[in-house]
C-alpha cells in the first residue's frame, strides 16, 4: 500500500504537482504521528 501510494507521488511529483507535494508533507505529518494500535494491527496484518 505504502509502496503503491510512493509510486503515485514519484509519477505526479515528475509533472511538477503542487498537490503531490502537499500529500508528501501530509504523509510526512502521519509518519511523525505515533501509530494507533488499529494501525499497528493493519501493518502487522499486511506483513503476515
Amino acid at each position: 500500500m505504502l509502496a503503491e501510494r510512493r509510486r503515485k507521488r514519484a509519477s505526479l511529483l515528475s509533472k511538477g504537482s503542487s498537490q503531490a507535494k502537499k500529500r508528501d508533507d501530509d504523509d510526512d505529518a502521519a509518519i511523525a504521528q505515533p501509530l494507533s494500535p488499529e494501525e499497528k494491527a493493519a501493518l502487522k496484518f499486511e506483513h503476515d
